[in-house]
């Protein structure tokens, strides 16, 4: 199991354990596109599916809900 592999699994059963630029590798490696939009928010989209996540950024980390909502569609879209 490859490092990415193993950072999915850990952020799929505790979505609150990573901090954002885990999850936002994580995303990347799915195959999202990122855009900065105002201020500290940063835009995930995934065209095939059509899926767009805004998600602030404060502290260099993101909150809790943000993370189970990604972890959601992670679930939904890609397993």
């Amino acid at each position: 199991m490859s490092r990415k592999e193993r950072l999915l699994k850990k952020f799929l059963q505790h979505p609150q354990s990573l901090k954002y630029r885990e999850i936002e590798s994580i995303l990347l490696n799915l195959g999202f596109s990122k855009r900065m939009g105002k201020g500290s928010h940063c835009i995930f989209f995934f065209p095939d599916f059509s899926i767009i996540v805004t998600i602030p950024i404060h502290n260099d980390d993101c909150l809790p809900v943000y993370k189970k909502e990604l972890a959601k569609i992670i679930i939904k879209f890609f397993t």
